[in-house]
């Protein structure tokens, strides 16, 4: 693990760990066979202390919440 090859402090590698935000959506889409899937996108900031965080989201049906 990248942590422990930094020899990270514990406290430190929880901040790390530990999302700042999560944002969940559902986006109900009309497939080509008219069948109605909904498929579930995350958006996750983990640090902000270094200042704005890049802009990145994720719709998969693999995708799973840690809560």
């Amino acid at each position: 693990m990248a942590a422990e090859f930094l020899k990270l402090d514990p406290g430190l590698r929880q901040i790390l760990r530990t999302p700042k935000r999560v944002l969940e959506v559902s986006m109900p889409t009309k497939m080509d066979n008219g069948q109605v899937k909904v498929f579930t996108g995350y958006r996750v900031q983990h640090n902000v202390s270094r200042g704005q965080v890049r802009a990145a989201s994720v719709i998969t049906p693999m995708s799973r919440s840690t809560k």
